[in-house]
């Protein structure tokens, strides 16, 4: 297996890991009961694998560079990204919330029936003090056996007391992780108290939890399914060389052994004619000089410099100067005010 194709793999499943953590934030239970499934339940597995397939299109269309097409697969993924993290930390805020009201309750019952023990054993300390002051000697008469009564009485109550006490187990921190990390940063010179930072954290996890798995899914199966750049090389056979020295070898000794009856002609030699001299290096062709070139497209005159600085494209200076290189194929006269320039004939 390729590396190429090990990422693929690996990235895939990393992508439907991140799906399935993402769906099991906002499904909860409901996951693994797809037959239970209402039509939210739906709604939500198509927001998801909607939200991610408009990213990867997003990336398709700004590469096809359909811009329209961008921008609608763009506001596609930012408003599924929106509503699944809204659902997402919707629901882990309910059920933080439930999971915070159950702990303080458990910690209210615990701490009610603590007190209710000690106001038990004060009063059962107290009967046992009347039950000892009431007795007259050794004899326990008839208040004191009262007293000793409603000790035993007050004993089963303290008992059951206990009995709950122990089954409701000892008192939970509301938000333990976030107790625990903001002891951590308040290890930092940070401007705020601890139930500051809790109640920022506590608002913090969701979002940042879904965004973990939306995005993980994206990148994931963004990179999986992506296109390669680079085409695949294919190694070359060891035996090819060698066919290929048979298959010439073959085709020389079909030439040798059937030659071929039919000859070509000779290929006809090309006409000889005069062919033009070049000028040598040192001589200058003037013939084909923008001056000449202009004059000539103009029918062979001008009336001023400015119009053949006009027909130059450049300005009266540029074009006198222009005008005294090929200053013996011109005659330039003047007729009153009025200049003539034009090819010699």
């Amino acid at each position: 297996m390729s590396t190429s194709l090990k990422g693929r793999a690996l990235a895939i499943i990393a992508g439907c890991a991140f799906a399935a953590g993402g769906l099991t934030i906002l499904l909860d239970k409901d996951l693994t009961r797809p037959l239970e499934w209402a039509s939210s339940q739906w709604l939500t597995i198509l927001t998801v694998f909607g939200t991610i397939a408009a990213g990867h299109l997003m990336v398709d269309a700004a590469r096809a560079r359909h811009l329209f097409a961008t921008l609608g697969f763009l506001v596609l993924f930012l408003s599924g990204t929106g509503l699944v993290v809204y659902s997402s930390v919707g629901r882990q805020v309910e059920t933080a919330g439930t999971t915070t009201l159950s702990v303080e309750d458990n910690n209210t019952k615990i701490a009610d029936k603590t007190e209710d023990l000690k106001a038990a054993r004060a009063r059962r300390d107290y009967a046992d003090r009347a039950a000892d002051r009431e007795m007259t000697g050794q004899r326990c008469g008839q208040r004191c056996k009262d007293w000793k009564q409603n000790s035993k009485d007050i004993t089963v109550v303290i008992l059951q007391l206990e009995a709950e006490i122990a089954a409701l187990g000892p008192q939970k921190p509301v938000n333990a992780k976030a107790e625990a990390m903001a002891d951590i940063v308040r290890l930092f010179p940070v401007p705020a108290s601890k139930p500051q930072i809790v109640a920022v954290l506590t608002l913090l996890v969701p979002f940042l939890t879904t965004l973990f798995f939306e995005v993980g899914a994206i990148v994931s199966l963004g990179f999986a399914f992506r296109q390669s750049k680079r085409p695949v090389l294919v190694a070359a056979n060891d035996q090819l060389p060698s066919q290929i020295k048979s298959f010439a070898s073959v085709a020389d000794t079909l030439q040798t052994s059937f030659p071929s009856s039919v000859e070509l002609p000779e290929p006809p030699e090309p006409p000889k004619g005069k062919r033009r001299k070049p000028f040598p290096k040192e001589v200058i062709d003037f013939r084909n000089h923008p001056v000449v070139k202009a004059l000539r497209g103009n029918g062979g005159s001008v009336t001023s410099h400015r119009q053949l600085a006009e027909l130059l494209g450049i300005d009266e200076g540029a074009a006198t100067r222009r005008r005294q290189e090929v200053e013996d194929l011109l005659e330039v006269t003047r007729h009153g005010k009025q200049l003539r320039i034009a090819l010699r004939a």
